[in-house]
């Protein structure tokens, strides 16, 4: 039962909204991802999957919580070990972001960033000098469409 739908349906998210909450369950996602047991007891692998299906459930963006719901039940998730997650949260990070026209990132090198904050810097550096990078360019794409 869906302890939500007994009121009125409640309005859609303004897009302000949308990139808050989206914003904000990234760095959920990731953080979770990061703090993950490097060897995680089936409990620990089941409570991704079942945090997925909440967030499906309860996700105030009906289209965001179809791909979250997706990605649950697709071969992407994968819960096995800490580089696993990172690496999946990943790849669902790019399938989202594909979907919303933005750049993609390089998920390995994410990942090694991820699991080794301190050794990898200069990788780190370089993911993000990508990134900005890859910004810009979508910048002077849209500003030639404008």
């Amino acid at each position: 039962m869906n302890i939500f739908s007994q009121g009125k349906e409640k309005p859609g998210l303004s897009q302000k909204e949308k990139a808050e909450v989206g914003r904000s369950t990234w760095n959920l996602l990731h953080a979770i991802a990061r703090r993950y047991p490097n060897t995680p007891s089936k409990k620990e692998q089941k409570a991704v999957y079942d945090l997925f299906e909440s967030l499906h459930i309860l996700y105030p963006c009906k289209p965001c919580a179809s791909s979250i719901s997706a990605f649950k039940n697709s071969n992407l998730l994968r819960t096995q070990s800490r580089s696993s997650l990172i690496f999946s949260f990943c790849e669902f990070h790019n399938w989202i972001n594909i979907k919303l026209n933005k750049p993609r990132i390089d998920c390995a090198t994410f990942t090694e960033a991820e699991l080794n904050p301190g050794i990898t810097q200069n990788s780190h550096s370089k993911f993000i000098s990508t990134i900005k990078t890859r910004i810009i360019s979508v910048i002077h794409q849209i500003k030639s469409i404008l």
